[in-house]
């Protein structure tokens, strides 16, 4: 099963909040904040390798070998 999606999460506080139960809106509201801030990093992690594996890739292509990764 998949997690949930933060999306899910904001309706799930609302419908806790509209039944009064604000223990379970604090649990919903902490994990769909959770979920934003890691959606935020992998991205942030994405962008940071995006271009080694471009360069890996137009490597890969010429045919030329790759001794390792080099510190920019």
């Amino acid at each position: 099963m998949a997690p949930p999606h933060p999306v899910h999460l904001k309706l799930k506080v609302k419908k806790a909040i509209e039944k009064g139960n604000a223990d379970g809106a604090q649990i919903y509201a902490e994990n769909a904040i959770r979920k934003r801030t890691e959606h935020m990093n992998y991205l942030r992690l994405a962008s940071r390798l995006a271009p080694y594996a471009h360069e890996l890739e137009g490597r890969r292509m010429q045919g030329t070998k790759v001794h390792g990764a080099r510190k920019r």
